[in-house]
């Protein structure tokens, strides 16, 4: 059965939040697709997850860093799963079709 969790932000911004989100979903040991709405974004949000913390590392990429396939967080503005990730973060309202999820 798919689960689906909401996170509605009213308080704490998206910069805050999705680091620390990234990391929940990365300790299921499960590959992860950050979706979101234009290229520009994706190189904003590859910048804050490289740059948020300096006790924390999390392996990520874009599609401009090569190894798309062996990207266990992968960002991307294309609703394809590139990276084969079981758990899906939408961003700056991402809408994918249905029929891809």
């Amino acid at each position: 059965m798919t689960r689906i969790d909401f996170y509605h932000l009213q308080k704490t911004s998206l910069e805050q939040v999705l680091p620390k989100l990234a990391e929940k979903a990365y300790a299921t040991k499960k590959r992860i697709k950050i979706l979101v709405g234009t290229e520009e974004r994706v190189e904003f949000i590859n910048s804050l997850l490289w740059t948020y913390s300096e006790e924390s590392f999390l392996p990520h990429g874009s599609k401009k860093d090569g190894f798309v396939e062996d990207q266990p967080i992968f960002i991307s503005a294309s609703e394809e799963n590139e990276n084969g990730a079981a758990l899906l973060i939408l961003v700056d309202g991402a809408e994918p079709e249905v029929s891809k999820l």
